[in-house]
C-alpha cells in the first residue's frame, strides 16, 4: 500500500504506469497489482489507471487459469475495499460536519437568546426609567407650577392683609404650601435619582469591555 501514503496524485499516476510498464514486460509482477489496485480507482486519474489490466489480461498466457482467476478476485476484493473505505469516508466526513453545523448553531441560538433576555431587560428598564422621567415632569411641570402661583398669591394676600388673625392664617397657609413644594421637589428628585441606573450603566460597561477583551484574546 506504498500508494496510499502518496497525496500527490500525479506521482501516483506515474508510479502506476511504471508499474503496466513493467509488468507488460515481465508479466511476473502481474501478482502484485492487487497491491496497487486499491489506489487505482476513485481518484480523478482512474480511468487511465485502468492501463494496468493490460497486463493482467496480458498474463493470462503464463499464469495457470487457478492463479489467474485469484489474481483477479483479490484484485476485485480490493477494488471493493477502497469502495467501501472511500464511502465510510465520507460519511465520517459528513457526520463531522453536521455535528460541527450542529455545535455552531447551538452556541448562536444560546447568544441570541442570552442577547434577547439582555435586550428585554434593558427595553423594559428604559421603559421604567422613562414613565418614571414622564411622572417626575407632570409633577414638576403641573402641581409645581400651581404650589408656586399659590405660594405667590398668599405672599401678595399676607403683604396687603392688616388683620392679625387673617395674616396668622396665611403664614400657616403659605409654611404648608412652602413645605409641599419642598416635598414635591424632593420626589421629583428622587425620581430622577432611580431613573439614572448607574448600576446597569456601569455592568453593561463591564460587559463590552470583557466582550472586546476576548475578542482580542481570540484573534
Amino acid at each position: 500500500q506504498l500508494l496510499s501514503y502518496l497525496d500527490n496524485a500525479e506521482l501516483r499516476l506515474a508510479l502506476t504506469a511504471g508499474f503496466s510498464v513493467l509488468s507488460f514486460f515481465i508479466p511476473g509482477l502481474v501478482i502484485f497489482l492487487p497491491l496497487i489496485a486499491y489506489d487505482m480507482l476513485f481518484n480523478k486519474y482512474q480511468y487511465i489507471n485502468l492501463i494496468a489490466a493490460i497486463p493482467l489480461l496480458r498474463s493470462f498466457r503464463y499464469y495457470p487459469v487457478q492463479i489467474f482467476t485469484i489474481i483477479v478476485i483479490t484484485a476485485f476484493l480490493s477494488i471493493m475495499l477502497k469502495y467501501w473505505a472511500e464511502k465510510q469516508h465520507k460519511l465520517i466526513t459528513k457526520h463531522n460536519q453536521l455535528i460541527d453545523s450542529a455545535r455552531e448553531m447551538s452556541f448562536q441560538l444560546k447568544k441570541q437568546n442570552q442577547d434577547l433576555i439582555e435586550k428585554q431587560d434593558y427595553e423594559l428598564n428604559l421603559a421604567t426609567v422613562n414613565e418614571r422621567n414622564r411622572i417626575a415632569r407632570e409633577i414638576h411641570d403641573n402641581v409645581g407650577h400651581l404650589l408656586s402661583s399659590a405660594i405667590l398669591q398668599s405672599g401678595a394676600l399676607l403683604t396687603v392683609t392688616e388683620d392679625e388673625k387673617t395674616r396668622e392664617n396665611l403664614k400657616l397657609l403659605n409654611n404648608t404650601l412652602n413645605e409641599a413644594m419642598n416635598s414635591i421637589h424632593s420626589s421629583v428628585h428622587m425620581l430622577y435619582d432611580d431613573s439614572v441606573d448607574l448600576n446597569m450603566q456601569i455592568w453593561n460597561i463591564i460587559k463590552k469591555y470583557r466582550s472586546a477583551r476576548w475578542s482580542i484574546i481570540t484573534i
